[in-house]
Parts: structure tokens; C-alpha cells; sequence
């Protein structure tokens, strides 16, 4: 090690965090706030300092480092104490940490914790705690967050991957030792990628900048981040890893486990987006051509899993923004169900299919769950503007045709459905009753779209739209969900509206439906 470091590490970085413990518990305890500050502030170029010998250290380890193993031991062991200080000084609240903040950016630390995290060859608590540091460096504070974006790209450029590829593959010492891939992004999650706990950080890191700079003149940054593929594809991925790691220990039934902070957090920040009006960038991103990739299927099972009964599409940029969002998913969907009619014989894209349609259908029906202004307009247009409303029809009348073809010589009490077609028919029915909530437009166009017949056999006349979600009552007696979600969807399609409910009455004076059902409902 060579003095110039030696020098760097100097300060007893163990005594310094022993001070700085006890100075923040008397902050907590006693209005001393100022005195924990004051030593934060005391030690920032020490602490700076340190830092960078750590990275001088690990730039030499590309070479041949001759460093003896006690003074690495040393070094990773101040920068270690160096960096839990860094976390105790910004364990205070939000107002008395931005000075500490601002001060410590303008040293450009960032610029040496970005190195620490993304070298694969140091410590790995090195690591996780450079990363936390950052993260902690760009909570709530626009200055310090426009600074790390604007020194660290999102992604890099296509002739950093191509010149990083070629290293990979020659044989000379040079390209192996000097063409590392350029800090991004991109870099500090794959650099990060085997240790959960510093992806997290990492992720907590984007997710800080996105916040703090939700509004100002680099309120873009989301977009950016959201249309960049990628940095979205490599997020999903680490997602998808995720779930592979649990189908290989036996638990792939279950959701992804919410103890792994990486993935707590990937979610975060990828629902964040959601929230802000991102979802339509972020799936175009994560599969830009025509067909289904699994990245697009994580990322709307990320969104289906999270909703908790809210809807959070567009929620915090406004009508237009929550408007965008829904009108892309049923656009999407509208076009993947023509996408399903015309591939049905390609065994494994009809099945990303059916998993789009499923995850969007259940999206929009929780979504349109809530009664709100925004989401009433929303409603309309769904129905005025898009084909979502003629699209669902249709889908509700192949798979009730379907089920009453399967069980024709059955009871209606021995009626069966899989697993999968009760959860399809249920989703559809909730999110047609949803649609028609308070809305004369949905209403309307379900007495007015007509469904084709599917199989002869069930009808041999076009039906509309309200006589299929009628004829699924047949079906409830099955699922006891379908049932429920059955009287809500007729109810709001009835609802105030006289020519509905002529239509009802007049299906059944010609017996076309079966009245005792809809009586047990406590629909007529």
C-alpha cells in the first residue's frame, strides 16, 4: 500500500463511528441536532478521502497489486467504518440532512461510490454499503439527484457493447483488463446482480432520483427511465431470476417472495412509474417488436399483483395521464385477442397470449373498481373510443359457449370449469360490470354489439352483448365469485336504463334465458 493511500486511511474510522452513534442518539433524545450535524460536517473530506483510496486500491488490483494482506484487510475495514458513518450522519430527518447532502455532492463522491459498486473484484459489503450511501445521498433532494443522472447515463451506448463484447472474447491481456463496461445504470444492476441486498440499494438509488425529481425542469428523467429498454429489461429480468430462484427450490406456486429487498424494491419503483403515467413506455420498452416477450408478461403480473384494490395507472400525473394508460391496456388488449385468433395453432404464443389477456383483464376490471371523476370519464371513453367493450364480448361468449358445450349433457349443479376458465370468466364479467358502472355510454353498447354465434350447436343467431353476460348466470352455480360478479355486472348494466331492461324482459317472454337463475340472483 503506498503512503498516499496510507495517509488516506489515517483517520480511526472505528472511533469516529463510535462518536457519531452516540452524538445521533442524544439528537433523538435531546434537541442536539446541530451538535450531530456539526460532526457530520467535521469529517466530510475524511470521509471523501477514504473513499477514493478504497477505489485507488481497487484500480490497482487490475494490475498486480502487491499489497500485503493486512494492509487490504485495514483499508477494507476503515472504508467499511468510513462508509456506516456516511449512514449514521444521514439518519436524521428530511430537513436536517439536505445541507449534509448538498455539501457531500459537492465533493463528487458519487462519482467513487459508482466505481466501488460497480467492481466486481472488492468487498462485497463494500459494496452494499456504497450503495445505501448513494441511495441515501439522493433521497428527497432535487440537487444531489440531477447531479448523479447527469454524471451517470441510464444505459451504455451500443459502441461501449460492442467494445466490452470484443474484451470478452480476445485473448490480449489489454482487452481484458481495460475494457470494462462503462458506469451506467445498467452496469451498477448488473455488477450488483448476485447480491440482492446492493441490487436493492441500487434500485432504491434510481428510485430516490425519480422521486426527487418528479417535478422541475428534469421531470422527464421517468420518461427516459421508462422508455429506455435496456434498463427496463434488465430490471424485469431480475425479476424473472427471482422466480426462478423459487421454482427451483420447490415454492414456484407462490408469489415472489416480498423478504428479498431487491425485489421489494424493483416493484417499488416499476409501480412508481405505474403512478406517474409510465406503464404504456415501459411495456413498449420491454419488448419493442411484435411478438409477446416474457419481460412484457413480468411486467404486467408485477402491476396485477400490486394493485391491493387500487387503481394505480396514471394516479399522480392527472386525467390525462390516468386516461393514456387505461386507453393503451385495452388497446393492447384488443389487439393481443387478434393476435390469439389468428396464431392459435402456435402452442406457446397462444399461451403469452392468454397470459396477457388474463393479467389485462384483471388490471382494468380492479382498476375501474373505484368511483372516482377521472375514473367515470375514463369509463366513457373506454367505451366510445376503444373496441374494448365489442372485444370482451366476444371473449365472454367463446368461453361460455365453450363450458356449455363441455357440459351439455350435465345438471347445472354438476357443471364444470377449470381453474383457468373460472378465473377468465370472472375477470371478464367484473370488468364489463365495472365498465358499465354509472355509465349510459358502456350500457348502450352492450345492448347494441352484437356477438357472433361461436359453435351452432348453443345458437345459431348473433346475440348482444347484454344476452351473453346474461346467459352467464347459467354458469354461477360453478364459482360462487362468478356468481357475485354476475349480479353486480347486470345490475350496472340495468341500471336506469328502461332498453336494457325491455331487452331482459323480452328474452325472457321468448324463454331465452333461464329465469329461475336470474331469480335466484335476485336480479328480476
Amino acid at each position: 500500500m503506498t503512503a498516499d493511500v496510507e495517509a488516506r486511511v489515517s483517520p480511526e474510522w472505528s472511533e469516529i463511528l463510535k462518536e457519531a452513534r452516540e452524538s445521533l442518539r442524544s439528537a433523538r433524545e435531546d434537541p442536539l441536532i446541530e451538535r450531530h450535524l456539526s460532526l457530520s460536517l467535521r469529517h466530510v473530506d475524511k470521509l471523501v478521502s477514504s473513499i477514493r483510496a478504497y477505489v485507488f486500491y481497487l484500480k490497482q488490483t487490475r494490475n498486480e497489486n502487491r499489497a500485503s494482506v493486512s494492509d487490504v484487510k485495514k483499508l477494507i475495514l476503515s472504508t467499511r467504518n468510513a462508509l456506516r458513518f456516511a449512514l449514521c450522519c444521514f439518519a436524521v430527518d428530511h430537513d436536517d440532512r439536505y445541507q449534509l447532502q448538498t455539501v457531500i455532492s459537492t465533493t463528487e463522491v458519487s462519482v467513487s461510490l459508482v466505481k466501488v459498486i460497480s467492481s466486481k473484484r472488492g468487498d462485497s459489503k463494500c459494496r452494499t454499503l456504497a450503495a445505501r450511501f448513494l441511495s441515501n445521498l439522493v433521497t428527497s433532494n432535487a440537487t444531489t439527484a440531477s447531479r448523479l443522472v447527469s454524471m451517470l447515463p441510464l444505459s451504455p451506448s451500443e459502441d461501449d457493447i460492442d467494445a466490452h463484447i470484443r474484451s470478452t472474447v480476445s485473448d490480449t491481456h489489454y482487452a481484458t483488463n481495460q475494457l470494462a463496461l462503462t458506469a451506467s445504470w445498467v452496469s451498477l444492476l448488473l455488477s450488483s446482480a448476485g447480491d440482492r441486498e446492493t441490487l436493492a440499494a441500487v434500485v432504491t438509488s434510481l428510485h430516490n432520483c425519480i422521486t426527487s425529481l418528479a417535478s422541475g425542469s428534469m421531470a422527464s428523467f421517468s420518461r427516459d427511465v421508462s422508455s429506455d429498454r435496456l434498463l427496463i429489461s434488465t430490471l424485469l429480468r431480475q425479476l424473472l431470476s427471482m422466480q426462478a430462484l423459487k421454482g427451483s427450490m420447490g415454492q414456484s406456486g407462490t408469489s415472489v417472495s416480498q423478504d428479498d429487498p431487491a425485489t421489494e424494491w424493483i416493484l417499488i419503483l416499476l409501480m412508481k412509474l405505474c403512478r406517474m403515467g409510465r406503464f404504456p413506455e415501459m411495456y413498449r420498452a420491454a419488448g419493442p417488436g411484435k411478438d409477446i416477450v416474457p419481460e412484457q408478461i413480468v411486467l404486467l403480473h408485477a402491476i396485477r399483483s400490486e394493485q391491493n384494490g387500487d387503481n394505480i395507472l396514471g394516479c399522480e400525473s392527472g386525467s390525462k395521464a390516468m386516461l393514456s394508460s387505461h386507453m393503451f391496456l385495452a388497446n393492447l388488449y384488443v389487439s393481443i385477442q387478434q393476435v390469439g385468433e389468428r396464431d392459435s395453432n402456435d402452442t406457446m404464443q397462444h399461451a403469452l397470449v392468454e397470459s396477457v389477456i388474463l393479467s389485462v383483464v384483471d388490471i382494468l376490471g380492479e382498476g375501474l373498481g373505484t368511483d372516482t371523476v377521472e375514473l367515470a370519464s375514463v369509463r366513457a371513453c373506454l367505451g366510445t373510443e376503444t373496441e374494448l367493450v365489442h372485444s370482451l364480448a366476444i371473449n365472454l361468449g367463446v368461453i361460455t359457449d365453450t363450458i356449455s358445450v363441455k357440459n351439455q349433457e350435465r345438471k347445472v349443479r354438476e357443471l364444470d370449469m377449470s381453474v383457468e376458465e373460472q378465473h377468465l370468466i370472472t375477470s371478464l364479467v367484473r370488468l364489463i360490470g365495472n365498465l358499465c358502472y354509472q355509465c349510459r355510454d358502456v350500457q348502450d353498447l352492450l345492448r347494441t354489439t352484437l356477438v357472433p354465434p361461436i359453435d351452432p350447436v348453443i345458437t345459431k343467431t348473433e346475440r348482444s352483448a347484454l344476452h351473453v353476460l346474461l346467459s352467464c348466470t347459467s354458469l354461477a352455480h360453478s364459482c360462487f365469485t362468478l356468481r357475485e360478479w354476475a349480479v353486480v355486472a347486470i345490475r350496472n348494466a340495468l341500471h336506469q336504463n328502461d332498453l336494457n331492461m325491455a331487452v331482459v324482459a323480452n328474452l325472457e317472454a321468448q324463454q331465452a334465458l333461464q329465469t329461475s337463475t336470474l331469480g335466484e340472483l335476485g336480479i328480476r
